[in-house]
């Protein structure tokens, strides 16, 4: 089902997408992160060396950097392309 889904998504190219991953995480592994990549193309992927399932939670005010950046550009290339 997981490929299926990744089919639909990436068929949006422009679509932005920001994954951001621990290298410690228990559960998924790091190499899942590459793998967004196939439903989210342009995917930015940040991997976070010292974190494990919750990069969010282990080092937040990089997380928000990268999301508040990330955020302001897409909204930016939004308002860019309607013009």
């Amino acid at each position: 089902m997981a490929r299926r889904q990744a089919e639909v998504l990436a068929r949006r190219k422009r679509r932005p997408a920001l994954v951001i991953w621990g290298a410690e995480d228990p559960y998924l592994p790091v190499a899942m992160a590459a793998r967004q990549r196939e439903g989210f193309p342009r995917a930015r992927i940040e991997i976070f060396e010292e974190s494990g399932h919750w990069p969010f939670l282990d080092d937040p005010a990089r997380t928000e950097g990268l999301v508040v950046s990330f955020v302001r550009r897409a909204i930016r290339r939004d308002l860019m392309n309607r013009r």
